[in-house]
């Protein structure tokens, strides 16, 4: 009898004694920043997301005693994507995000500028034979930023993009063989978006990512030999 009271009193030392574990390791979290603009829609979105350990990890879902802001403005968790966000009406060029969590005590704080690149107006047409060089008159690209050109056929699988992650470049060329799915005579819709991906200057030791999307206007453009 006394032997079974000193296994069940060694038992319970053990589970109160026990480390705590449910507290997650905060240094494990792995945040990534957006700040993202479509100009077809004009609005701007601000969302983060955190992942397990790196930025392929698990996503993790809305952390307890956790606030995210974007320039002051708090962001709302989303169930679906699994992210914090914020849209804005117009282009917000630029603002910073602060992470505060509660739980792990931390407050982070990262900025984000979007830069455009903007087709010029005087596009509208394109030689298959020679290809051509699309140039923006904003600033030139830089490290960790890649501007892609888009070209939407008129059929549905008349795709082709064309990127260029150069540092110092301010446009991108178009050779004929990029074009050799298109007919003369047809249309198509021209596109450029401005990505950037930098380290997040403030993050836990598993690290983290701010990246700018901008997204520009469709311009229609016409096909010729």
């Amino acid at each position: 009898m006394a032997r079974n009271i000193l296994l069940g009193l060694a038992f319970l030392c053990l589970v109160s004694c026990k480390k705590d574990d449910s507290k997650p390791d905060g240094q494990r979290i792995y945040s990534k920043y957006y700040l993202d603009y479509d100009a077809g829609t004009d609005k701007t979105t601000a969302s983060v997301s955190f992942s397990d350990n790196t930025t392929d990890g698990e996503q993790l879902k809305e952390q307890e005693k956790t606030s995210v802001y974007f320039n002051d403005d708090e962001l709302a968790f989303d169930t679906v994507s699994q992210h914090y966000v914020k849209v804005y009406d117009g282009f917000k060029t630029s603002g910073t995000f602060k992470w505060e969590d509660d739980v792990n005590g931390f407050i982070f704080k990262n900025s984000a500028s979007i830069e455009p690149a903007v087709l010029p107006a005087s596009i509208d047409t394109i030689s298959l034979s020679k290809g051509t060089s699309i140039k923006w008159q904003e600033a030139a690209v830089s490290a960790g930023e890649t501007v892609n050109l888009i070209i939407n056929g008129d059929d549905a699988n008349d795709v082709t993009t064309v990127s260029t992650s150069t540092g110092g470049a301010s446009s991108i060329a178009v050779d004929a063989s990029d074009l050799s799915i298109y007919k003369a005579g047809k249309t198509a819709k021209l596109s450029l978006t401005r990505v950037k991906s930098v380290d997040a200057a403030e993050r836990t030791n598993a690290g983290g990512v701010v990246s700018t999307t901008y997204a520009g206007s469709v311009q229609k453009i016409l096909f010729k030999k």
